[in-house]
């Protein structure tokens, strides 16, 4: 049963990235056809918060520019290293695990490090309600 339930709340942390809808500021990123307008935008949401620069990472992910992606997400995680892209990689870890006991294991790892500073902690959080949660680190996996 406890495998059961481990597996079902990765599973709903997991489909709730094809239901997500992305995040404001990236739609308007994606929306933005003059370049000049579009880096000004860009350079605004980089000065922001947490929240800012991860719609610069997802605006960049999804227009397949992985250089600037890969640059803004080592930034992302020096600044902040407990915030949704530190979580969104540590869950892609949990998902890609080998076996239950190690996915237990990097669960209960998980929890220490992000649980009480994220909306998407494991155990604590009903499957539903994750799926919900528009505002989930694990968004990024």
């Amino acid at each position: 049963m406890k495998h059961f339930l481990l597996s079902l709340t990765i599973l709903t942390c997991s489909l709730s990235l094809f239901a997500q809808q992305y995040d404001p500021e990236t739609v308007k990123l994606m929306n933005i056809k003059d370049s000049v307008e579009l880096q000004n935008a860009i350079n605004t949401l980089l000065k922001g918060d947490e929240k800012a620069q991860t719609a610069v990472l997802t605006y960049y992910r999804v227009s397949r520019n992985e250089e600037k992606a890969q640059k803004l997400s080592e930034t992302l995680l020096k600044k902040y290293p407990k915030g949704n892209e530190a979580a969104g990689q540590f869950l892609n870890k949990i998902y890609r695990a080998e076996n239950f006991e190690k996915m237990e294991d990097l669960v209960k790892e998980f929890e220490q490090t992000f649980g009480a500073n994220t909306s998407c902690s494991i155990s604590g959080q009903r499957g539903a309600d994750l799926a919900k949660s528009r505002s989930l680190p694990c968004s990024r996996l």
